[in-house]
């Protein structure tokens, strides 16, 4: 069960078995974009000018994973007495998750979560209670997480990821089916492919290999990774 923990702090360092997998793990290094919650980059206070571009180059530091950088920014940003958004809360409570930095992260996706971003807020609970190594948990914040952001492919690979670890295939298969379906062919078409192999139905796993253009070495390294889960 140590493979989420790689993901679970953006595909960092910070890894409990230290073994490479390839099956496509959710990262959150940059912001998700949707529209499930509606008007998420405006909640709370709306910056203009040099604020506001401060605020995307803070944004564009945490893509590039510099997130020591991103959160000294955001320090600067107030000290200019400017009041955050919630969407300058949630990339500081990304980039201390980034980090490992699970306390401070958490005590910001609760202010989230019972704020105009819950969708966000319950993710970063959800990838926080899965690093633990707590599944029932991140299970319960993920699912919320897909209530509020239904088309979200990335929540929906996050919540198919984490019932695979939890052995519930039947229920990993549908998220992973839905976030393929809905375009995240970078991870949740590839743990599809996986948990396909898991469950013995190769034909749909080659199938949608074969859409991938997935190469023979690929599917050689997920047939390996099956097998550690079985």
């Amino acid at each position: 069960m140590a493979k989420w923990y790689g993901f679970a702090v953006f595909m960092l360092t910070v890894v409990v078995s230290g073994c490479a997998s390839q099956s496509q793990q959710p990262l959150e290094g940059e912001p998700i974009t949707g529209a499930s919650e509606a008007g998420q980059l405006q909640c709370g206070p709306k910056l203009t000018g040099d604020a506001a571009m401060h605020l995307d180059l803070i944004r564009e530091m945490a893509r590039q994973q510099q997130y020591r950088a991103a959160l000294a920014h955001l320090e600067a940003l107030e000290a200019s007495q400017v009041v955050l958004p919630a969407q300058a809360i949630r990339i500081r409570a990304d980039s201390h998750r980034a980090q490992g930095e699970f306390e401070q992260a958490s005590v910001l996706y609760r202010q989230l979560k019972t704020g105009c971003m819950p969708g966000m807020g319950h993710r970063g609970l959800g990838l926080i209670a899965a690093a633990e190594q707590d599944f029932d948990t991140a299970i319960e914040h993920l699912t919320q997480a897909a209530r509020y952001r239904p088309v979200d492919a990335r929540i929906r690979n996050d919540l198919g990821y984490a019932h695979l670890l939890k052995g519930n295939l039947d229920e990993a298969r549908s998220h992973l089916q839905t976030a393929h379906e809905l375009g995240d062919w970078e991870r949740g078409s590839i743990n599809l492919v996986l948990v396909n192999i898991i469950r013995g139905d190769y034909g749909e796993a080659r199938r949608i290999a074969a859409q991938l253009e997935m190469n023979a070495a690929k599917w050689e390294a997920l047939g390996r990774e099956a097998e550690t889960f079985r």
